[in-house]
């Protein structure tokens, strides 16, 4: 069974130094250690707090550009599982979900 997944991270925020990176997220990994990695890739300070998030919509891929606002946030208590299939699932309680291979990220410059 394969123990990662290569998920793309993309930033949608216009006019900052952050922008869309490719990183592998581990069987097991908390929403901690995928934001952590995320901080280390684009070099986001510690003192700015960094949001990740889903599409709600297309679980597989990215969406179609129209439908791309659709999102939510991914909260802190979540976990990501990989299936035996290799898909990448995020667990949050008692509830699952496909994750798919893409996500966003948002860094609050405030």
């Amino acid at each position: 069974m394969q123990q990662f997944a290569m998920v793309t991270l993309v930033n949608p925020q216009v006019s900052t130094p952050y922008f869309t990176v490719r990183l592998a997220v581990y069987n097991g990994d908390t929403h901690s250690r995928v934001v952590d990695r995320v901080r280390r890739t684009s070099s986001v300070p510690g003192n700015l707090k960094l949001e990740l998030f889903r599409y709600k919509n297309d679980a597989r891929s990215i969406p179609l550009l129209e439908d791309r606002t659709v999102v939510e946030i991914i909260s802190q208590g979540a976990k990501f599982e990989l299936t035996t299939e290799g898909t990448l699932v995020l667990v949050d309680g008692d509830s699952s979900q496909p994750l798919g291979d893409h996500m966003q990220y948002t860094v609050d410059m405030s």
